[in-house]
């Protein structure tokens, strides 16, 4: 995946420098964005010792404003991680590991990863080439609030020990402040559909479990967590241009 990454920056940095003018003039263009959002992460520090990789979906509503400022809000779900404590529910199962329901069955219980955090964000596009003066190297850095907790998935009817609010005794829901940074290629042209970006981000979260008992400890866990996420991510931008005016005329040397 570096491999990669480092090659399609490099032909990006070497096909923008080439096809630059010296005397080019530069347009600066303020817009809105839209923007889904679609990211692969690998946990690390505290959040290593509870969940495997995971799946990030969001949104980013922002502006881009004139010499290619911007800010966003951003939102984002984290789902699909593997849930590493094996031990979670040991003091509800059988000697041979198994959920005895309400009927005397044997249940089925799934644990995942969930989670999802809110950032607000301001960042810089560095441009290569005067004539996609809205394109190039993208920098992001973001605060807000982020969470996570383990999805017990199970027939509440049917196994009352771990009916909707019980389940609270063993879910972990853990959040905090989190800080955000990101770099990476961005495209963003008029009359072109396919505005994106592409890069990697790295998400800290100064979090604590917030739940007054943990069932499967049999104490409060009181400690704070460093959660560390590092992951590749991929935007696609519905850019609304606003036009530009003379103001934002520049010249390149």
């Amino acid at each position: 995946m570096k491999k990669t990454i480092l090659l399609l920056l490099s032909t990006f940095l070497v096909l923008n420098i080439f096809a630059q003018k010296g005397d080019d003039k530069i347009f600066f263009d303020d817009a809105f964005l839209i923007s889904p959002s679609y990211s692969f992460q690998l946990p690390m520090s505290d959040m290593f010792n509870s969940y495997g990789f995971n799946h990030n979906i969001g949104l980013e509503l922002g502006y881009k404003f004139k010499k290619n400022w911007l800010v966003s809000v951003e939102g984002n779900f984290l789902f699909g991680a593997k849930v590493k404590d094996e031990n979670l529910l040991n003091n509800l199962l059988t000697s041979e590991g198994s959920l005895i329901g309400a009927d005397g069955n044997l249940e089925q219980v799934n644990l995942s990863g969930r989670g999802m955090n809110i950032m607000a964000k301001f960042g810089k596009i560095i441009h290569f080439n005067p004539k996609m003066a809205n394109s190039g190297l993208l920098v992001k850095f973001g605060v807000g609030y982020i969470d996570h907790k383990i999805l017990i998935d199970v027939k509440d009817i049917n196994v009352p020990q771990l009916s909707a609010v019980l389940k609270t005794g063993y879910d972990r829901f853990t959040s905090g402040i989190a800080f955000s940074q990101y770099v990476g290629l961005i495209k963003l042209e008029k009359k072109k559909f396919l505005n994106l970006s592409f890069g990697l981000e790295l998400t800290e979260g100064i979090t604590q479990d917030r739940r007054p008992f943990d069932f499967a400890t049999g104490k409060t866990i009181a400690n704070t967590r460093l959660d560390l996420l590092i992951g590749f991510k991929f935007n696609w931008y519905l850019p609304v241009f606003m036009g530009k005016s003379n103001k934002d005329e520049y010249y390149y040397y």
